[in-house]
């Protein structure tokens, strides 16, 4: 009877390690996907920063055109 108990037992154990395995697999999908999804997310930024820099540059560049312009 103990050895069946120690066999259930270590049955117990195998299975518990198994579905944290599949725990620690799907965990690390994810995470994978979130980073994947943030290196999306900067690269948007990043982008919509240059264009709004360029946009601010090209009205200064206006402006300044403008007000030399107007002394000449």
């Amino acid at each position: 009877m103990a050895v069946l108990e120690s066999s259930q037992t270590q049955n117990d154990t195998n299975s518990d390690f198994s579905k944290q395995k599949i725990r620690m697999r799907y965990n690390t999908r994810q995470n994978m996907l979130n980073i994947e999804q943030l290196q999306h997310l900067i690269n948007d930024i990043k982008h919509q920063m240059r264009i709004k820099s360029m946009d601010s540059l090209m009205k200064n560049l206006y402006f300044k055109n403008v007000l030399l312009s107007q002394h000449n």
